[in-house]
């Protein structure tokens, strides 16, 4: 008979007194429960149900929102205020530890609402800290440490202690969140003196795992478990599953730092058990992002590999981003160690993204603004604002030396004609007059060429200026580049540099295509042959020439064409149209968008439908889209313009006979469609 190890004795000691605790809580929900059956009135059968959610909560919150929703529907058909206001603090608590943050923040609002309305300040102040929990569930820790201390000036005015704790624990984990590990320990230690004086077990066990965490983070991973394991004993003492997952994972890092494998990945198993009997996404993903990183230090990296792609589909239904922040560096290592290069940059540069998102540098400047004034204001932007300004001042510098041009221009063409005029006068006085007008009309058109000429030039050099020298500085800078690292034989990096390079290429071919087509039109020399076109055919190349880039950003390109499509247009023009409609599209839509391709017949003519899942545009944008005061905006992976390809698609499909609408809305995509004469 073998005999059982540590870590079998710890989690059968683990499972008995869980087990123990469980049926403890377990007669509490089944007395609520009878009490619910006997209840005779609905406004005791709402309190009953809520009460029922809240119980469930940290035990199965999947249950506890199917009572919470029950009492929900209850008051709402008694129109009982403050039977609401329970039932959507419930429901929205149920929610939070499903990680439906979308949801929770939906009824905790609600309940802020009811607050105010009932006058009952304390649920108001409560909510408001619940709120500024989902925030930080979301990455968003500006709003999350407003929210705080809105709640703590409520709770700290109404001496409501257990409310300061609770606020006190959550500003000290934004502290935490931005490495400031001196302030986020202050914070949970009052946290912790406050709710062990009011006997808060609970409480007691979360500021314990918070201040666990600090002491890993500086290193000093002795301290760190000794306050993990005391967090451990209460959370099973009240058999707060949530927790105990979490203290199980946070003491499966400690052990990991400390070198003792084994242990680790013994907590971590643990901690996805307990997750899994409660549902909770976030949970499971952390402790298969601790078992990756226990199976690489192992040397196990296939398994490592396999834990962490779960542990991210984990953290994306979870919502949490902060864990797929870790996640994804989990992966990327995952792949390096494997020597799958690609795949490990990928999941790379998809770490940094979202990394720079939760933590860039203007909302770090906001919270240190927020904790000494809980004040909203941002910072400007010095060097961003002195080369605005740089620039405004060369673009109006170079505007004062063309607008001087184009004045000695006409000046001369003036002193010109009207000499002209003073010879032909003396010459032929009898005609003088008649010819004076024709020569005065004459003047007027010169000067109005000459002002449109300025302004086409004005605005060329406005482009050469500004739009083209991003694309130019990065050719100009890769052979040094590509020389260091040639030098230091990284090949990898090289291939990626030249994939960029590729598509840097490909952009500024559109952009001097359309420069091309816009110069040579607004000199009147476009040339212009309609003739019978297969419209399939020619969506078709341009889906082909621009796939290079709708594939750099893992777009989606569908379309629904007839097999033969014919419309009666100038070839150029159909070209300049579709690369610019279905090129702007790409520019627009963020990675992993989709661009739909759909033709119809419409009468007499064929309707071109182009959508996309992108960025969108406000009205005042849509109302300026097609005139020569639009500008240029990058699009959402960098890309650069030069503000003129709508202009030629709106001059080009009025020069063919056809029509162009959009239909837009911000952060929902855009639609243009366009009619061209049927063939």
């Amino acid at each position: 008979m073998s005999v059982p190890t540590v870590k079998q004795l710890f989690i059968t000691i683990l499972f008995t007194m869980t087990l123990a605790v469980a049926n403890a809580q377990q007669s509490v929900v089944d007395s609520l429960k009878i009490e619910l059956a006997r209840a005779t009135t609905d406004s005791a059968k709402v309190q009953l149900l809520a009460n029922l959610s809240f119980k469930y909560v940290y035990i199965a919150p999947d249950t506890g929102l199917f009572y919470g929703k029950q009492a929900l529907q209850l008051a709402y058909k008694m129109n009982d205020s403050t039977g609401l206001v329970i039932a959507h603090n419930s429901v929205g608590a149920d929610y939070a530890f499903l990680g439906a943050y979308d949801s929770a923040s939906y009824h905790f609002q609600k309940v802020v609402e009811l607050g105010h309305l009932l006058g009952d300040e304390l649920r108001v102040a409560k909510a408001t800290n619940n709120l500024g929990l989902v925030a930080w569930k979301k990455g968003d820790f500006v709003t999350a440490i407003d929210k705080y201390h809105q709640a703590f000036d409520v709770h700290e005015r109404l001496g409501d202690k257990q409310g300061m704790a609770n606020n006190l624990n959550n500003i000290g984990l934004i502290f935490n969140a931005q490495q400031d590990y001196d302030q986020a320990l202050e914070y949970y230690q009052r946290s912790l003196q406050i709710k062990q004086q009011l006997g808060d077990l609970m409480g007691s066990a979360r500021s314990l795992s918070n201040i666990g965490n600090i002491y890993s983070n500086q290193n000093q991973l002795e301290l760190a478990l000794e306050n993990h394991m005391a967090s451990l004993r209460l959370r099973q003492e009240t058999n707060d599953r949530s927790g105990l997952t979490a203290s199980l994972h946070n003491i499966g890092i400690v052990y990991f730092g400390l070198g003792k494998l084994d242990s680790a990945e013994s907590f971590h198993t643990e901690a996805f058990v307990v997750a899994k009997t409660i549902n909770s996404s976030e949970d499971m993903g952390a402790a298969f992002d601790g078992l990756a990183n226990v199976y690489l230090e192992k040397g196990e990296n296939e398994k490592a590999l396999d834990y962490s792609l779960k542990a991210y589909q984990y953290a994306k239904e979870s919502g949490y981003k902060t864990l797929e922040k870790n996640v994804l560096a989990t992966i990327s290592k995952s792949y390096e160690v494997l020597e799958k290069y690609k795949n490990a940059y990928l999941y790379q540069e998809k770490y940094y993204s979202l990394k720079d998102s939760l933590l860039d540098e203007e909302k770090v400047k906001e919270i240190a603004q927020l904790e000494s004034s809980y004040l909203f204001e941002k910072e400007k932007d010095s060097i961003q604002f002195e080369r605005e300004k740089d620039a405004l001042l060369y673009e109006a510098e170079l505007e004062t030396q063309h607008v001087a041009q184009s004045r000695l221009i006409i000046g001369l063409v003036f002193v010109a004609i009207l000499g002209v005029l003073i010879l032909y006068f003396y010459y032929n006085s009898n005609k003088t007059n008649t010819k004076l007008q024709v020569l005065n009309e004459e003047v007027r058109k010169q000067n109005q060429l000459l002002e449109k000429m300025n302004q086409s030039k004005t605005k060329l050099f406005s482009i050469v200026s500004h739009d083209l020298r991003g694309p130019m500085s990065v050719f100009q800078g890769a052979p040094m580049v590509m020389k260091k690292l040639l030098e230091k034989g990284e090949e990898d990096r090289l291939r990626t540099w030249l994939n960029d390079l590729e598509n840097y290429a490909g952009q500024l071919t559109a952009l001097l295509d359309n420069l091309l087509s816009w110069a040579i039109n607004e000199q009147g020399e476009f040339p212009f042959q309609l003739e019978t076109l297969d419209l399939t055919a020619h969506i078709n190349e341009t889906i082909g020439y621009l796939k290079g880039q709708a594939d750099h950003k893992q777009l989606v390109l569908e379309h629904d064409l007839q097999d033969e499509c014919f419309v009666v247009v100038d070839k150029n023009g159909l070209r300049t149209i579709l690369r610019n409609l279905i090129g702007n599209a790409i520019k627009f839509t963020p990675e992993g968008g989709r661009i739909s391709i759909s033709a119809n017949t419409l009468n007499q003519h064929i309707q071109l439908k182009i959508s996309d899942t992108g960025v969108g545009m406000s009205s005042e944008q849509m109302d300026k889209l097609f005139g020569p005061e639009t500008s240029s905006h990058a699009g959402t992976g960098g890309e650069k313009g030069v503000g003129l390809g709508l202009q030629l698609v709106n001059d080009f499909v009025k020069k063919n006979g056809g029509s162009i609408q959009v239909e837009s809305e911000q952060g929902k995509g855009t639609t243009f469609l366009v009619t061209l004469p049927k063939g």
